[in-house]
């Protein structure tokens, strides 16, 4: 089973524990998701790690495409997918005129979508507010529930990986010790809680990096 199942199955991404996370998050931050529609893009803006034999490389990093299709042939009115979409259409059209726009985009598939901040860079946006909500859900995650999860899929390995300061990793420019699994992890909680207070109000990132080379033939970023 390869490493982006198991995080959906039974580890930083579960299924039936990140998204209530995801709208913890966003309860904290911009009050209770009251639109039905969040409730699924809490449930699938991840389901794209499915499959995927990596977190943080070329593939993994491209698991916010699949939930935003599923997301925008679901809600929006034209959805940007070449799925069958005369229901899609039909039920994004009348959710639309019932309850509104996501928030802070003009479409579910851009909400959705940009949830990851590396790609909003990478395509010149603005993260979603979606991404500061699940960003805030690894600050609410308690160590005791997200380190045993990750330890068993290990996808920790790869995270840890991607943290270290002296080299050009992902993650390095967000300072973070490596040194034992606990501390690596506060000190990521720590990080992200700034970012989010930060970014909250949709201000542009200026944190996240613009670019990077694959550093291994596994597509591991650096």
């Amino acid at each position: 089973m390869r490493v982006g199942t198991k995080s959906v199955l039974f580890g930083a991404h579960c299924f039936f524990l990140h998204p209530w996370f995801v709208a913890w998050g966003w309860w904290r931050l911009y009050g209770f998701p009251w639109d039905p529609r969040m409730w699924f893009v809490f449930a699938f803006h991840d389901i794209g790690y499915l499959g995927k034999p990596n977190m943080d490389g070329d593939e993994g990093e491209r698991h916010p495409w699949t939930g935003a299709k599923i997301i925008s042939w679901l809600f929006d009115d034209f959805p940007d997918v070449a799925f069958p979409s005369v229901c899609g259409r039909t039920v994004g059209a009348l959710l639309h005129r019932l309850l509104g726009s996501p928030p802070s985009s003009g479409n579910w598939y851009s909400f959705s979508l940009y949830h990851s901040r590396f790609l909003a860079k990478k395509y010149g946006t603005t993260p979603s507010l979606l991404c500061v909500a699940d960003k805030l859900a690894i600050t609410l995650t308690p160590w005791w529930l997200y380190l045993p999860m990750v330890n068993w899929t290990g996808e920790i390995k790869e995270y840890m990986a991607m943290s270290v300061q002296n080299g050009n990793t992902k993650y390095a420019f967000m300072s973070i010790d490596h040194k034992s699994q606990r501390q690596w992890y506060a000190n990521m909680q720590n990080y992200l809680v700034k970012w989010v207070a930060e970014h909250k109000g949709g201000k542009e990132d200026t944190w996240t990096p613009a670019s990077r080379e694959p550093r291994d033939s596994s597509g591991v970023w650096k």
